[in-house]
């Protein structure tokens, strides 16, 4: 099937691999490149890149509403939309014969928007999975082609459910692409009853808050695992937080953040409710270290606090 493909992030990647070695990609369409990193030079996509690699068409249109897609569009007979990171306005996604399919790593409707695998992390949901849609006037509303559920583990971080959910999802929309040309399926609406929204996490959501339940705490360490990181401050030190394990200790032995005991594999500290065994940490601007070795390296020891600089609810 001749398809036009949009994507920008790297969730799209592996979908646009493993679609190119078993369709027609008549054209890639992703992002603008934007200005970054210490000499703010132009950054491509990793769609983009990949794109390029695979030898590729690609466009990258700064409106959508300039009229500039329509021949492309006019001319393919699928759209596939995988984190494209822009609304596509109906004049555009439905010019292809079959209209146009989203993959979105959630099981709609629950965890419309931005984040969805972050937030299936940090509400501590067992099960998670993927949806192929038809695009609609509305964000993540359109109507249902497939849903595949897929767990997740207690030990899952952002980065291993990324990469299930990216790789399950290519091979979901390779089943999509052949019912829809068999013409044999029927669509689902979402119950609006079930929406839930999964907002873009800020800067400001990686501070930890050692007044959360050791629990929370663990969850929302593992949604920032690999990027961008939990934190919290310590003398005068950002500390970057990678795992962390729960553990049966007294939490009320010392108030929300402070070191109440030493573990085998590093300091235990207090939480709003339970405690953390923090197993892997970063100092700012060093490579990453065990929790021993911050024990060891930087004088850790019991009563320190790490909620100095840090925020308390």
């Amino acid at each position: 099937m001749r398809i036009a493909f949009w994507g920008s992030g790297e969730f799209a990647s592996t979908p646009l691999r493993y679609l190119a070695e078993r369709e027609d990609i008549a054209v890639v369409i992703t992002t603008p490149d934007k200005r970054g990193g210490r000499g703010r030079s132009l950054i491509s996509t990793p769609v983009k890149l990949l794109a390029k690699e695979l030898g590729k068409r690609i466009l990258q249109p700064e409106s959508l509403k300039d009229g500039s897609l329509v021949d492309v569009l006019s001319d393919v007979e699928l759209g596939v939309v995988v984190d494209y990171g822009k609304f596509i306005p109906s004049s555009l996604y439905r010019l292809p014969r079959f209209g146009t399919i989203n993959l979105h790593p959630s099981l709609l409707p629950r965890y419309r928007g931005a984040a969805p695998i972050r937030w299936v992390i940090i509400n501590g949901d067992e099960v998670t999975g993927n949806t192929v849609f038809f695009l609609a006037k509305r964000m993540d509303a359109g109507d249902i082609l497939l849903q595949e559920e897929e767990p997740v583990f207690p030990d899952d971080t952002y980065g291993t459910l990324f990469e299930r959910l990216s790789t399950k999802g290519a091979r979901l929309l390779e089943k999509a692409i052949e019912v829809i040309l068999t013409g044999r399926y029927t669509l689902r609406k979402q119950d609006e009853k079930g929406v839930s929204y999964a907002r873009k996490l800020s800067s400001s959501d990686t501070e930890i808050d050692w007044g959360m339940s050791a629990e929370v705490i663990d969850r929302w360490v593992r949604a920032m695992n690999p990027s961008p990181g939990m934190f919290f401050y310590w003398n005068g030190r950002r500390i970057k937080v990678w795992s962390v394990a729960v553990v049966k200790e007294d939490g009320s032995l010392g108030e929300p953040g402070m070191v109440i005991s030493v573990g085998k594999r590093g300091p235990i500290v207090s939480t709003g409710s339970g405690c953390v065994e923090l197993l892997e940490v970063q100092p700012a601007g060093k490579r990453n270290i065990s929790g021993v070795d911050f024990l060891n390296g930087y004088r850790v020891k019991i009563g320190d606090s790490f909620c100095l600089g840090g925020r308390v609810r």
